[in-house]
């Protein structure tokens, strides 16, 4: 699975240097065609495309993109656990634990499934609004922490609909 999340990371900088033509035909699936968008495009590995076009090194890309990933894991914890009230020195403790969390180091290889920070940023959006009222802020954080959700990881995503529509 690494070696895949490696050419989707590369496949996906690629087709930022060429504005996203024929993105779908992958050629990892040809001679189909548009099946490339049935997989886990992880479109978010696009922010480390720079980086990639700058070294012409993949295999540094994904390894900033995965730390990056588990740095934002605690980030966002933190973030949360801050806005329900913790004090710092659990918000603290519990970001780090996030970063460490074994589910996290047992799948490192497959990138979307480590990238749980967006769902925790959508939890934050969705606690802050119901805590505080909404407003066209509120609503856009929402909503672009739930974009970045399903376009960081699939799988994430809808678990993460399955969750949110019962408790809207």
């Amino acid at each position: 699975m690494p070696l895949f999340n490696l050419w989707t990371g590369s496949w996906n900088a690629e087709q930022a240097r060429k504005g996203f033509v024929d993105y779908g035909d992958a050629p990892i699936f040809a001679p189909t065609r548009e099946t490339f968008y049935f997989s886990e495009t992880q479109p978010t590995t696009v922010v480390v495309a720079p980086l990639v076009w700058l070294t012409g090194n993949p295999l540094l890309g994904y390894n900033v993109y995965l730390l990056a990933t588990l740095t934002l894991n605690g980030v966002f914890t933190y973030r949360l656990f801050r806005q329900v009230g913790l004090n710092r020195l659990a918000c603290l403790f519990g970001g780090m634990l996030t970063e460490t969390l074994p589910f996290a180091i047992w799948q490192l290889g497959v990138l979307q499934l480590v990238a749980f920070w967006p769902a925790v940023w959508t939890l934050s959006a969705w606690w802050r609004i119901s805590r505080q009222g909404g407003g066209w802020r509120s609503g856009l954080e929402l909503g672009l922490a739930y974009a970045v959700t399903y376009l960081a990881c699939n799988y994430h995503g809808l678990f993460l609909t399955l969750l949110l529509v019962p408790a809207g």
